[in-house]
């Protein structure tokens, strides 16, 4: 039993002997590639998503936290953390964290750490604050001598520190400062502000953190 050919294949073997082409053979010839060039669309997608289920699971895995690890050294708060020195995903999965990116000689963060501090009072037994000082690395901020002079002069308690490596720095990508991450305790970014915060606006990001890590 002989198979009887395609059209599609009947219209290009014709075309390729020279034969003159007909209206209903270009028109059944285009439907052929038309029908070919979905089927690859559709094959390259199916691959596609394919290959990010194997390669992309970590990255896309409810678990992973959304920012990097790195190493934190602190200037005070050791009694809360418990060491010198800690890596930052060791501090999840105890609290929602509010983590604070700034700098001394940056004044709108200095402006914004009393508030802070005020809503740490008010929250430090369900919430862990972190004071992340990233001047050291940034042009035109200051030292970590005039960053511990600065929490020593405001009154700031909560858990304060530096980055170990400009790499460490490099990897976080700051925008701007401050910049307050609001972190669920499973490590995913629940919010990000950019630029000054009042004890008013940070107690409701505040709270809907905590309703957040809840649901979560």
């Amino acid at each position: 039993m002989t198979s009887r050919p395609r059209p599609g294949r009947r219209v290009w073997q014709g075309l390729s002997h020279g034969q003159k082409p007909t209206r209903w053979n270009v028109v059944r010839l285009a439907w052929f590639l038309w029908g070919g060039g979905i089927a690859l669309v559709v094959a390259v997608v199916l691959y596609s998503l394919f290959v990010t289920s194997l390669l992309g699971g970590a990255k896309g895995s409810p678990s992973a936290p959304d920012l990097p690890d790195f190493t934190l050294v602190l200037y005070q708060g050791q009694e809360v953390v418990g060491a010198e020195e800690t890596r930052f995903h060791d501090l999840l999965g105890r609290k929602p964290l509010v983590l604070n990116e700034w700098a001394s000689n940056c004044p709108p963060c200095r402006a914004e750490m009393p508030d802070i501090q005020r809503v740490y009072e008010r929250y430090q037994d369900r919430l862990l604050f972190l004071g992340l000082d990233v001047g050291q690395f940034l042009p035109g901020f200051g030292s970590q001598v005039e960053s511990r002079k600065e929490l020593e002069e405001l009154g700031i308690t909560y858990v304060a520190g530096t980055l170990a490596t400009a790499q460490d720095a490099s990897s976080l990508q700051v925008l701007g400062l401050p910049t307050t991450l609001f972190i669920t305790p499973t490590g995913k970014v629940h919010k990000e502000w950019i630029g000054i915060l009042n004890e008013s606006k940070l107690t409701e990001l505040v709270e809907e953190l905590l309703a957040a890590s809840t649901v979560s």
